[in-house]
């Protein structure tokens, strides 16, 4: 995966400030329910927020490369 240079992260974070998380994952992680919500979020918004609840520390990187992998532009 391509990593984001600072200055379209900057960009992005600051995009993303006011909007209310779209997707929520909760103990069980990412799942397939969780990928057609994801899907249909991107379908009707540019750009989303998903928070990540209950789910390990060392289990969010993982989680997170993911769901980037799978709907990266």
């Amino acid at each position: 995966m391509k990593e984001l240079d600072q200055t379209k992260k900057k960009r992005l974070r600051a995009a993303a400030h006011h909007l209310k998380p779209v997707v929520m994952l909760g103990n069980r992680g990412y799942t397939d329910s969780v990928g057609a919500a994801i899907d249909e979020a991107l379908g009707a918004h540019e750009l989303i927020k998903v928070r990540l609840r209950g789910i390990e520390a060392d289990d969010r990187d993982a989680t997170v490369t993911q769901i980037c992998n799978t709907y990266k532009a």
